[in-house]
């Protein structure tokens, strides 16, 4: 069976709040029952540029800073071309 959903993680996917973005979607699908093959995690612009589907539903989340340049801007055109939801993150560091 071929992967029918797809969560793309972008931006700094290192930061702690990516990892359990990542982390309750496995255990959400685990919860209602489906099989893991059923979805595909790509994280980072040259994983969207070679897994990413057009034709299965996508959703990502980009996780920030408030300067972050141009990171993942070729993946972020992409999937607004398409029209799949980008969910911004936007973090603070506090000391």
């Amino acid at each position: 069976m071929s992967t029918l959903y797809q969560l793309i993680l972008l931006g700094d996917t290192e930061y702690e709040a990516c990892n359990a973005v990542r982390k309750h979607f496995i255990v959400m699908f685990d919860e209602l029952g489906l099989e893991a093959s059923l979805f595909s995690v790509h994280a980072g612009e040259d994983k969207v540029m070679t897994g990413y589907q057009s034709s299965k539903p996508a959703f990502a989340y980009y996780f920030c800073e408030a300067i972050h340049g141009e990171k993942d801007k070729l993946a972020v055109e992409l999937l607004m071309g398409n029209a799949d939801p980008i969910y911004p993150v936007h973090f603070i560091e506090v000391t």
